[in-house]
């Protein structure tokens, strides 16, 4: 998977390039739980990329747990598709973030862009995940505020302004 980034307008997007056929069911369609991959391989290569990389998380035993998601299906990926995604933040409390995502074909790598601009760049789904910032407690995790450094880069990428600290 080849990884190009760029920020724009608040938004993060990471080209994701051709998924493995291990990823797809027997008709060729990218199995549904594997979003959630694509979603993770957005938000970690936007946290390195700004200066807070996934494993300083990882180091202290923390995590941003997944505790809601919603998707949207519009069409199918299917295997051989190149794929670009795109994430921003649309809510980011002190002990949580809401991060969205498109997914969406490669503008120029799909092969039936050759001939047809108007598949480049076609939306392919759509979905969010809310986040709670949980660390190690007593053999267990709780729910604690999200560090500044990690607060700073979700920052960057709020579309709506709805940052709260409570």
């Amino acid at each position: 998977m080849s990884i190009a980034r760029r920020k724009q307008n608040n938004v993060y997007r990471c080209s994701l390039g051709v998924l493995r056929l291990g990823e797809f069911d027997i008709a060729g369609v990218l199995y549904h739980a594997n979003y959630f991959h694509l979603y993770e391989v957005l938000r970690e290569s936007l946290f390195s990329e700004h200066g807070a990389p996934y494993l300083d998380l990882v180091q202290r035993n923390a995590h941003l747990a997944v505790v809601e998601s919603h998707q949207e299906f519009l069409r199918p990926v299917r295997y051989g598709d190149c794929l670009s995604g795109a994430c921003w933040v649309s809510e980011l409390r002190k002990t949580s973030a809401t991060v969205n995502y498109e997914i969406t074909l490669c503008p120029i790598e799909h092969p039936a862009t050759a001939n047809n601009a108007e598949i480049s760049n076609t939306l392919l789904h759509r979905a969010w995940t809310r986040h709670a910032y949980v660390e190690p407690s007593s053999g267990n995790f709780k729910v604690s505020r999200i560090p500044e450094k990690l607060v700073n880069v979700l920052r960057q990428f709020v579309i709506e302004e709805r940052i709260t600290r409570r």
